[in-house]
């Protein structure tokens, strides 16, 4: 399912180039939120449609956006590029990954696999 697996302390510019042909990409473990956050923002300015499957709800729209407005891109513009869905239960974020269209071109960022997992 997924094509590409990367150490996170990649440089985020080199992150990026590598991920680009995967299109599927799982980030999991330490520092894997804020590179999700700049390869979705990044991605999401060059007007690439991106699908985010938040397991851990920590998806930050005004980072998008204030990334977006670093670059000149309108913040608007940005987000309308990003289809978000979040899932709350286990159940819910293994449906969510089921239902992936292999076929997508769009870059799919799945972050906080594990968290729905854990009870407490």
């Amino acid at each position: 399912m997924f094509s590409r697996t990367l150490p996170i302390a990649m440089a985020k510019s080199v992150a990026f180039a590598s991920l680009a042909p995967a299109r599927k990409v799982m980030l999991c473990g330490q520092g894997a939120h804020g590179l999700a956050t700049h390869v979705v923002a990044r991605a999401a300015c060059e007007r690439k449609p991106v699908r985010f499957i938040c397991g851990d709800n920590r998806f930050d729209p005004y980072a998008l956006s204030r990334f977006a407005k670093s670059k000149g891109v309108r913040p608007e513009a940005a987000l309308r590029s990003v289809l978000i869905a979040r899932a709350f239960t286990a159940y819910q974020l293994s449906e969510l990954v089921n239902r992936l269209d292999p076929s997508t071109t769009d870059l799919v960022v799945v972050s906080g696999p594990c968290s729905a997992f854990f009870d407490e």
